[in-house]
């Protein structure tokens, strides 16, 4: 059986696990070639289960029925030239890309401590450069590929802590930021038959 989505080429970013695990796995299983990516490769790297590697086995496998296939790259998002290398890796493997999905997230590890914005680091600010900042690089090298073919998907993971206090000054505006990048891309795709949507999941225990 060919799954609905087999000509379909996703990239999903920060897919080491929870929503951009289950997002690729998703998509995989409707046929979808999925470019997997993260910065975890090997198991202990991180405090939380999870790598690339395993993400793109389980496209394989849940994509088997409907030709879906996964592909597993490391890759840090707060890095631009990796992100340019990957997306030109994708361009010369596949010659498209139809479905973005921006999923990578760094949180800080005082995150839940309730503490003012005063009393915690500035270098939480690469929640800034890892869920905000590389959204908008994604999606800038993702919508030169789209425009050109004219159809594409560019999704950002979002939530209602964009609307509402959450965690902290710096996670609610991250997450407000990317909702208003959604909306303002859209406009300037539109023309172009390439849409943007930001994603509002529940609460998501990963």
């Amino acid at each position: 059986m060919i799954g609905p989505l087999a000509s379909k080429v996703a990239l999903v970013t920060g897919a080491s696990r929870g929503i951009g695990k289950g997002v690729a796995t998703v998509l995989a299983e409707q046929g979808a070639t999925v470019y997997v990516t993260g910065r975890t490769v090997n198991e202990g790297d991180y405090y939380l289960p999870g790598t690339v590697g395993s993400t793109a086995d389980e496209c394989n496998r849940r994509g088997a029925a409907s030709g879906g296939r996964g592909f597993a790259v490391m890759c840090d998002h707060n890095d631009d030239a990796a992100v340019a290398a990957l997306f030109e890796r994708i361009e010369r493997e596949q010659g498209r890309l139809d479905i973005l999905v921006n999923s990578a997230t760094q949180l800080s590890e005082d995150l839940l401590e309730p503490k003012p914005f005063f009393e915690k680091p500035l270098s939480n600010l690469e929640m800034w450069d890892v869920g905000m900042r590389s959204y908008y690089v994604a999606s800038w090298h993702a919508a030169k590929l789209m425009v050109r073919q004219k159809s594409g998907l560019i999704v950002m993971i979002s939530g209602y802590t964009g609307v509402t206090y959450t965690y902290g000054v710096l996670f609610s505006v991250t997450k407000g930021t990317v909702d208003r990048i959604a909306r303002d891309m859209v406009i300037e795709l539109e023309p172009y038959s390439v849409a943007t949507v930001s994603l509002w999941q529940g609460l998501t225990l990963t």
